[in-house]
């Protein structure tokens, strides 16, 4: 477990999809979302932060496994991160010393470390999440999952000791939500599914103790394929178990990536997330060639306290193809590239 980093603190987010919510905590966070806007009314209050989300599996291997120059790749992976506030990456495994020559975020963590300190080949989870202003960390957890399935064969997952990263997070405007980052098993066979299944029971098991009923950003490679039906099964019940929508974030239309990686949300008691727009980055590239093996999906978010709401959010929508356009985000690091959004939802 790494210690938890201490800055400010409080608590909680918005409602995802309803019909995905028991019925009273429908009801209650429905009350909760009402009397804020209430509030925001009385007040005049209209308080929040936008804040960028990137998840992207950095393909950390070994050269000679991952059949490139992940020594030229990393330092560039490190300056496009400082565009966004809050950083999820996955499979950040040997050069994660030069990720962070250029990247530039307050708050760095890391996930567990390796489980079979008797295996010379072995790793830990490879999660690292980076954070930025106006994203402080209040805490953070690092969980092991309890299953794997391959050591070979079925994506060699028993290699990396594969788990979730948890921390809760305070804005500026003193809103509070928890943030999931995670890579689950791959493969195909059933027997990777059973593992997937089991390891998202136990990211329930823990988000339902933690978290209870706090807005949430859960994302990652969840290794669920969007074209497989048994792997959509077992997303559409963790989705319907935690209340979770998803953002649609998605390659951009006529891309060959598989759909494996996912950004999911939902507001809480105490936050109200907007979604604002969700898509890819297609700055990650190293001249014609991907910096990756997956592409770096990025959510962009409102989010608001309860109490200080100046108008109602914008349920989400899951377009199955999502209209794109092409806009500037306004770079960290110097360089300018082209950011792919979906609209605003209430520009739709």
């Amino acid at each position: 477990m790494i210690p938890v980093v201490r800055s400010s603190s409080s608590v909680v987010g918005m409602e995802g999809d309803s019909t995905a919510k028991p019925l009273a905590l429908r009801v209650a966070l429905r009350l909760v979302v009402a009397l804020a806007l209430l509030g925001g009314v009385a007040t005049g209050a209209f308080a929040g932060d936008t804040i960028r989300v990137l998840t992207y599996n950095t393909h950390g291997l070994p050269a000679w496994i991952a059949g490139d120059d992940p020594e030229t790749r990393f330092p560039k992976i490190g300056e496009l991160v400082n565009r966004f506030h809050l950083v999820l990456l996955q499979e950040d495994f040997r050069f994660h010393a030069l990720l962070r020559e250029s990247a530039r975020h307050r708050t760095i963590t890391r996930g567990n470390a390796s489980l079979r300190s008797a295996c010379p080949i072995c790793s830990g989870a490879g999660l690292t999440t980076l954070a930025s202003d106006p994203v402080a960390f209040d805490g953070s957890w690092n969980v092991p999952f309890e299953t794997c399935s391959g050591w070979v064969l079925g994506g060699s997952d028993c290699l990396a000791s594969k788990g979730f990263q948890l921390a809760r997070v305070r804005l500026g405007s003193g809103a509070v939500f928890y943030v999931v980052n995670t890579h689950l098993d791959a493969g195909e066979g059933s027997e990777d599914r059973a593992v997937r299944a089991e390891q998202l029971a136990l990211l329930r098991r823990v988000v339902e103790t933690r978290a209870a009923d706090a807005a949430l950003i859960l994302a990652g490679d969840l290794n669920l394929n969007e074209a497989q039906p048994e792997d959509q099964a077992l997303l559409g019940e963790f989705q319907q178990a935690l209340g979770l929508a998803n953002t649609g974030a998605r390659a951009r239309p006529g891309s060959d990536w598989l759909v494996l990686d996912y950004i999911l949300f939902r507001s809480g008691s105490d936050a109200l997330l907007e979604l604002r727009g969700a898509g890819e980055d297609p700055g990650f590239r190293n001249g014609e060639e991907p910096l990756s093996d997956h592409p770096a999906l990025f959510a962009e978010f409102v989010v608001r306290p309860v109490g200080a709401v100046g108008r109602a959010p914008v349920e989400p929508v899951e377009p199955v193809e999502p209209p794109y356009f092409v806009v500037e985000m306004p770079p960290s690091t110097g360089i300018t590239a082209p950011v792919t959004y979906a609209p605003a939802l209430d520009e739709r």
